[in-house]
């Protein structure tokens, strides 16, 4: 995402007492397991997190799950 990253998605969802729903996805496992941390600590309505690359069948998961 470009001049923000998910991190600060993650700060800006909470500071707005989003309830929206959210799919954390990215290809650095350590990075996703720290925002997926955060996303809890924040009380967000995390549905899960996907590590890329994923497929279509992992998303279908996740949506069916909603």
């Amino acid at each position: 995402m470009p001049h923000i990253s998910g991190i600060q998605v993650l700060g800006q969802l909470a500071r707005r007492n989003s309830k929206s729903w959210v799919v954390l996805m990215s290809g650095d496992k350590e990075r996703l397991d720290a925002a997926e941390k955060l996303a809890e600590h924040l009380e967000l309505n995390l549905i899960r997190a996907l590590e890329k690359p994923f497929n279509l069948a992992d998303i279908q998961v996740v949506l069916a799950g909603t």
